[in-house]
């Protein structure tokens, strides 16, 4: 399922390295963006929290509706 999240296209981040030292970096991108992804990850948000309830619904009956087209497929190739 995929559903657009509106994130910063860059960002400055503070962070340890292997050796307990203080690194600040900027990001920019799809680096930003997967940062952002695995950072939220690590505090306990899914993307599924980042958007509307309105847009999570309609994504989730258009997976459902996808799904129902591949198992009626599988089954008809299997009969």
């Amino acid at each position: 399922m995929f559903l657009n999240i509106e994130r910063p296209s860059a960002v400055k981040v503070k962070y340890l390295d292997e050796n307990l030292e203080e690194q600040e970096e900027d990001m920019i991108g799809i680096v930003s963006r997967c940062f952002q992804h695995e950072l939220d990850h690590m505090n306990g948000i899914v993307f599924t929290e980042k958007v509307s309830k309105f847009k999570l619904d309609f994504a989730l009956k258009k997976r459902d509706k996808e799904i129902k087209k591949v198992q009626e497929k599988w089954n008809s190739l299997k009969n």
